[in-house]
């Protein structure tokens, strides 16, 4: 593979010869969206769901979106696959952002992006056997409000927690709302098997309007699996049979570990493997939901 091509506003352009405006929103107040989408066998998965929640957050941003084609778009990403050779597992980003001008108070609402694509290891969601070791992050907690459900350029409180993470040299840490409930992981849904349902924060807890979260979601109904979506208590990490984190990227990732708590990985792993067989016969659509 040759340099790395990416798209920017539409036009292609070699990944290295992209600059950074030093009066870019994104840059200076945080002010925009962006959407991390899988790619598996060379085709983009969910994309009608990512897209929709591209148009929830650029619309609270209040970014203008009349001239964003869903169906221009695909195909602009898709030409960047093409582009950069990828045939297999891949993540690709795009960024949105409001044009420059102004302070805190934008002087202008019009929308740029910029699409990036990188190749993965791993084609299909691949399992981790090993499990992860997590803990409860205490150091801030999730503000509930319009914005907690939005996938923003403003990652501050996910990085404090990730460098947390790396200090007790965990593999994953529980945010907190500010009601004190399980809200979601650093960069991740959660998911806990509670005998024989499974529950998951509610949108209204202030955990991120996860594309995977929703397939998951789907996906439990698909198998008749009572899924409950609410307030739940830290304390039922102590009762739960299995806890996992969903992503778009990495899929499904099942924790081993809650300090002296252990957790099973029966529905988890079932879960990733339906998952996957799903979209390798194309019975769960790679364009939409």
């Amino acid at each position: 593979m040759g340099p790395f091509i990416a798209c920017l506003n539409g036009k292609f352009i070699p990944a290295k010869e992209l600059k950074l405006n030093s009066k870019n929103r994104s840059f200076k107040y945080g002010d925009g969206v962006f959407e991390t989408i899988r790619v598996v066998e060379g085709r983009i998965c969910f994309f009608n769901a990512h897209f929709e929640r591209i148009l929830k957050g650029l619309s609270f941003l209040e970014i203008e979106t009349k001239g964003l084609n869903k169906d221009y778009l695909l195909q602009l990403v898709n030409q960047l696959l093409e582009e950069n050779d990828i045939t297999k597992g891949a993540r690709l980003r795009i960024h949105f952002w409001r044009s420059e001008g102004g302070f805190y108070a934008p002087t202008h609402n019009d929308l740029n992006w910029l699409a990036e694509v990188e190749p993965l290891a791993q084609n299909f969601y691949q399992f981790n056997e090993e499990g992860f070791q997590i803990d409860i992050y205490d150091g801030l907690q999730k503000p509930i409000n319009a914005l907690s459900n939005i996938k923003s350029a403003n990652a501050l409180l996910y990085i404090k927690a990730g460098l947390e993470k790396n200090k007790r040299k965990l593999d994953e840490l529980l945010l907190l709302n500010e009601k004190g409930f399980l809200a979601e992981g650093i960069s991740s849904n959660l998911f806990l098997v509670v005998g024989e349902s499974i529950m998951t924060p509610s949108l209204q807890q202030g955990c991120l309007e996860g594309v995977m979260r929703k397939q998951i979601i789907n996906l439990a109904q698909y198998k008749n699996i009572r899924v409950v979506e609410g307030a739940i208590d830290r304390e039922i990490l102590f009762r739960a049979d299995e806890l996992f984190f969903t992503n778009t990227i990495t899929g499904i990732r099942w924790a081993k570990a809650y300090r002296n708590k252990r957790f099973f990985n029966k529905t988890s792993k079932s879960l990733n493997e339906t998952l996957n067989q799903l979209l390798l016969s194309s019975l769960m659509d790679f364009q939409e939901n």
